[in-house]
């Protein structure tokens, strides 16, 4: 558009793979870090609510919060001045603004209406937290990175709620997810609501804790691991 700790500009790299579903090309941010107020994201109000629930983060909600109440909000929490304004459209690219390397909106590519928006936690989340306030996700993708060596990374999907959530990344060729598994970023758009989004081989439906391999790997048999 999922536990080792990964550097900022990985954090970019994985969101734009979990595509904050009109695609934010993430890959594409400068992830600079400038001096500037510490971003307390807390837990966005991802479990809390406060100051408002999914799929809303700060009052910015995709579909819905245009450029101009994004750069308001920005300026109250006084941070605009450590965010970057991106446009990468002359390149088949989009277009958003990046703060600190915590928090990304896209704008897409026509029009000032918020498309997506994703963040890093700065407070703990666990899947057992999630799963605690909004039941089993729907769907669970596992997907393969590198050449030589190999990552494996997982993120989960909730259409109700429009959210997409992506948790670090691990180097067996298949995936665990426990209940203390950390997530690693949230993402909200108008194309995670959409139930076309959540097709095969990429996509499959949770089946509880555990293991789960990519579309792309056999079904393991026992001891083959």
């Amino acid at each position: 558009m999922i536990s080792k700790m990964i550097s900022r500009s990985a954090l970019v790299r994985d969101l734009c793979k979990i595509g904050i579903c009109g695609g934010i090309v993430l890959g594409l941010i400068s992830c600079a870090i400038r001096r500037g107020p510490l971003m307390d994201i807390g837990d966005g109000g991802f479990l809390t609510g406060k100051p408002c629930a999914p799929p809303c983060l700060w009052g910015i909600i995709p579909g819905k919060t245009t450029e101009a109440e994004v750069i308001g909000i920005l300026h109250e929490k006084g941070i605009y001045n450590f965010c970057d304004l991106w446009d990468r459209r002359s390149s088949g690219g989009l277009r958003g603004i990046t703060c600190k390397g915590l928090f990304v909106v896209d704008f897409g590519v026509r029009g000032d209406i918020v498309q997506g928006v994703g963040f890093t936690p700065s407070s703990p989340v666990t899947l057992q937290d999630v799963i605690a306030k909004y039941g089993e996700p729907d769907w669970i993708a596992i997907f393969i990175f590198g050449v030589h060596v190999f990552t494996y990374e997982a993120r989960i999907a909730y259409p109700h709620i429009c959210t997409i959530i992506l948790f670090s990344s691990e180097t067996k060729p298949y995936y665990t997810l426990k209940p203390s598994t950390r997530i690693q970023s949230i993402s909200y758009s108008v194309d995670s609501c959409e139930p076309s989004r959540y097709v095969a081989p990429d996509w499959q439906k949770w089946r509880g804790y555990g293991e789960y391999w990519p579309y792309n790997f056999p079904t393991p048999t026992p001891g083959a691991r």
